[in-house]
């Protein structure tokens, strides 16, 4: 029997190979961007003060921080770039955890990346009396975050972004 440990774990693996289909699919494995995905265990001491630690592994209640990296490795600048970061299954996202060091938009999916939406999500769905009613969907919900970058990563330069879960 897997437990929560192991299916943590399997998590992390999962959104590793998550990123790295996304960066595929931007350009090839030669190609101009060049993406990374590492993981950090968010920890609080008992004065209030916030640190991370690189982790594979996490148990119920911890907080994860993820970090996308995107480096430009051509000559040229590139345009139009867009950055996935996946949800992993047993985790929540953190609402307004999501940073990023450059002018963006910010998106969320809660559907597995086939639509993107701007905070707060709507949907129509039925109430327990069964009317349609407009209603917003939690972060608890999301799938997968993502941000459309504004203006062009410069040769060789490097972008960070940011995002936290938790884990169920």
């Amino acid at each position: 029997m897997i437990g929560t440990r192991e299916l943590t774990t399997l998590a992390f693996a999962v959104a590793a190979l998550t990123l790295s289909a996304v960066s595929v699919a931007q350009s090839d494995e030669n190609g101009p961007l060049k993406t990374t995905m590492d993981s950090f265990l968010v920890s609080v001491d008992k004065k209030g003060k916030e640190t991370v630690a690189p982790t594979k592994e996490a148990e119920p209640g911890q907080v994860i921080q993820y970090r996308i990296g995107a480096t430009n490795m051509s000559k040229a600048p590139l345009r139009g770039l867009v950055i996935n970061g996946p949800i992993p299954a047993n985790t929540k996202y953190q609402a307004k955890s999501n940073k990023a060091q450059t002018a963006h938009s910010f998106l969320v999916s809660i559907d597995g990346g086939a639509t993107w939406d701007k905070e707060p999500v709507k949907r129509k769905r039925k109430d327990k009396d069964g009317k349609i009613k407009e209603v917003v969907i939690g972060p608890e919900e999301y799938t997968h975050t993502r941000w459309v970058v504004k203006s062009a990563l410069g040769p060789k330069k490097k972008l960070e972004f940011t995002y936290r879960v938790k884990v169920d």
